[in-house]
């Protein structure tokens, strides 16, 4: 039997990660954002939680299977807008994705007593509204209204 050397490893490596982008329809800046906050989510999600002192593995596994889905989502949105000559369906997904993950992220700096500026949250929340009602997500469409101090944000 051939031993398995460190080529024949890189080789299979290169080959699983191929075949995992090419479900996924190759790789965008879109997706790998995501991927990005997909992990910043889960690391902030675990550091609140350990601020907090409410580790909970269960908690954690729902949190897990709940990413495993969005990509999942990801990949059956690909297939469906190729189906479709809807080249752009899979970039929409995925900013709608990755905005409620940078929204996470920000409820569990909050979680953990770290200040979030509320412009912040306002300006991602009114790019959720616009990607929401299919609407490009552009600087001069993410806007806010002044609150009550007159500060715009």
């Amino acid at each position: 039997m051939q031993n398995f050397d460190g080529f024949t490893f890189k080789a299979a490596l290169s080959a699983i990660a191929l075949f995992i982008m090419n479900l996924f329809g190759g790789p965008s800046v879109f997706l790998t954002a995501l991927l990005i906050l997909i992990l910043l989510d889960i690391l902030t999600g675990f550091l609140a939680a350990a601020v907090k002192k409410q580790l909970q593995a269960s908690v954690m596994f729902a949190g897990g299977c709940k990413k495993i889905i969005i990509l999942l989502i990801i990949v059956l949105v690909h297939y469906i807008g190729d189906a479709l000559g809807l080249s752009w369906l899979r970039e929409a997904v995925i900013s709608y994705y990755a905005i409620n993950e940078a929204l996470s992220i920000m409820e569990n700096a909050v979680r953990a007593g770290v200040p979030i500026p509320s412009f912040l949250t306002a300006l991602l929340k009114k790019a959720g509204e616009l990607v929401d009602v299919g609407q490009p997500v552009t600087g001069t469409t993410i806007t806010s209204e002044p609150d009550e101090k007159g500060v715009s944000g």
